[in-house]
């Protein structure tokens, strides 16, 4: 019994460690794509952790779905003008930073109006894609047109993803652009130092940036304590909690969920590590309850 429970707590624990430790040697962590497929109810809070999954903010759409690049400008305004006083910019440096300002946002607004019409269309398809996993759901007891939908929901997808991606490309390129020009006017263009511009995009302490810069960390600590058996139980509570955090994303009666079989066991799994204290047996809780037991004699 404590060996199987000493086992059970290895494995875990190395599989938490080894997905944390990839993930750190990647340095390309993030979870853009498993939260951009979440499912369910609960897919629109955990799309909305992304800095931008739907594109909309790069595409400078309103909430009325018009193109609307007045955030974008101003942005970039303020971008320039810290960058003129930041760095103390001569009359010829101001003409050139003005120059490349006035180039971003000419360049923006005609490259969005020359496809207005194809965005539009993009705009309908997200309609579509919602009225569709609707559908869906509302038919969840016909198995053979829930397949069909759900075949018809993944084209749109596809189709939608594969239109978006040379328009968000060129609209990405046109903030890398500017950013490139102000910072050679201002003398810190050789990559040492960089004067960076604010993206809504994509945030530096964005709630995406966070988790893809603290999970692979976390995975790890967990990793670690489980296989130490040190506080046993926190480790696998916090294990849990990110589990639970993955199956919610496919609960299985959304349409096309992904099942999520493997996660469920190990929840179940850590679930008996948190009930039976299993650091205690080869773990170093064994040493931390031992001298709870010795200080509690003494009192």
């Amino acid at each position: 019994m404590l060996f199987s429970l000493l086992l059970l707590r290895l494995v875990i624990g190395m599989h938490f460690f080894n997905e944390g430790v990839t993930k750190l040697q990647s340095g390309t962590f993030s979870c853009a794509p498993f939260l951009n497929q979440a499912k369910g109810p609960l897919a629109p809070q955990f799309q909305k952790l992304l800095d931008d999954y739907d594109g909309r903010k790069r595409l400078c759409l309103s909430p009325e779905n018009t193109i609307d690049t007045s955030e974008t400008f101003a942005i970039w305004e303020d971008f320039t003008s810290s960058a003129a006083a930041e760095f103390q910019f001569n009359e010829e440096q101001q003409k050139r930073a003005d120059r490349s300002l006035d180039w971003a946002k000419t360049w923006l607004g005609d490259f969005l109006a020359s496809n207005e019409a194809e965005i539009t269309a993009w705009i309908d398809g997200e309609q579509r894609l919602v009225g569709f996993a609707r559908d869906g759901q509302d038919r969840s007891g016909a198995a053979l047109e829930v397949a069909s939908l759900n075949d018809q929901i993944g084209t749109i997808k596809y189709d939608r993803n594969k239109a978006a991606a040379p328009w968000l490309a060129e609209v990405e390129s046109t903030w890398d652009e500017l950013e490139a020009r102000i910072n050679e006017i201002a003398g810190t263009g050789d990559g040492s130092k960089v004067f960076a511009v604010s993206r809504p995009y994509a945030q530096e302490w964005s709630k995406q940036a966070v988790i893809d810069r603290y999970l692979p960390w976390f995975d790890t600590v967990v990793g670690c304590l489980l296989i130490l058996g040190l506080f046993t139980r926190f480790a696998a509570l916090a294990g849990m909690g990110l589990l639970l955090g993955v199956v919610a994303t496919q609960p299985f009666w959304a349409l096309g969920a992904q099942n999520t079989y493997y996660q469920w066991i190990e929840v179940t799994a850590l679930l008996v590590l948190l009930a039976s204290s299993a650091g205690r047996f080869g773990g170093l809780d064994y040493f931390l309850c031992r001298r709870e037991v010795t200080e509690s004699n003494e009192d």
